[in-house]
């Protein structure tokens, strides 16, 4: 493990240096999006020495629990992701720096940056599910499209697809469904802990002492990682679509060695 994720930070900052101009322009205005965004997505814990892009369907439910309970945070009758950005979110931090925003990524260097990935196809299935399927009210903060599809009893998979595709440019801005280069500025914050999310079961153990954890649960390998789980809901999406999913995800799959199509 320790091998291949040095492999993959010598990829990324040679992807950087490719395509830094390229990548950075995909980036959110983070700005507009206030201290509550960096406070979702990015966790910091100084005794941890860690920044942790908890990015969304990648695990980060979990991890953020772990953070907290070995910083023994009791956060009983709290949702996991307020508690976690009240006692995590790194915009306390970004903002007694004084800096812009991108100065202040650029300038943050703890010794352990890290960030979870996944394949994009799956990560898109995984948002229907649990935003979608259930639930449905969901519809209209996930996608640009929704109004398409009001009244429509459930929508289906490759509806979903169609109503986050209807955007003005390449890319959306939500965190479920954005793509995961543009989502936790990879070119800006030099990660040196680069995971995948199909791979944990066997780099929890890795990162866990990587960063002196008190703590050891056992890894909950969620049902929806089995092999496949995700491709028959591809079935009914056009190959058009397809292709634009394809514009949309192309550096994380590119950086990430994810396949080019579902179907594969």
């Amino acid at each position: 493990m320790k091998a291949r994720n040095k492999r993959r930070t010598q990829n990324l900052r040679e992807f950087c240096r490719k395509h830094n101009a390229t990548v950075i322009s995909t980036y959110p205005s983070y700005a507009e999006y206030e201290l509550g965004f960096m406070n979702y997505i990015w966790m910091a814990s100084p005794k941890h020495h860690l920044l942790y892009c908890a990015t969304p369907k990648c695990g980060s439910t979990m991890w953020k629990s772990y953070l907290l309970e070995d910083l023994h945070v009791n956060w009983t009758g709290q949702d996991t992701h307020v508690a976690a950005t009240k006692r995590l979110g790194i915009a306390a931090t970004y903002k007694s720096s004084g800096q812009g925003i991108r100065q202040f990524l650029r300038g943050f260097r703890p010794d352990n940056r890290v960030i979870i990935v996944r394949n994009p196809w799956a990560r898109l299935a995984s948002a229907y599910d649990d935003k979608i399927v259930a639930k449905a009210w969901e519809l209209k903060k996930m996608c640009p499209g929704w109004k398409k599809y009001v009244g429509v009893k459930q929508v289906k998979f490759f509806q979903f697809i169609d109503c986050i595709l209807q955007r003005k440019e390449q890319t959306h801005y939500e965190s479920h469904t954005h793509p995961l280069t543009s989502l936790c500025a990879l070119c800006l914050m030099d990660y040196n802990i680069i995971l995948k999310l199909e791979e944990l079961e066997e780099a929890e153990p890795f990162l866990m002492k990587r960063l002196n954890f008190t703590i050891n649960p056992k890894y909950r390998s969620p049902r929806k990682m089995k092999n496949n789980a995700y491709r028959d809901k591809y079935l009914d999406v056009t190959s058009e679509q397809i292709r634009q999913l394809q514009v949309v995800y192309k550096y994380d799959i590119e950086l990430f060695n994810y396949p080019q199509s579902p179907l594969e």
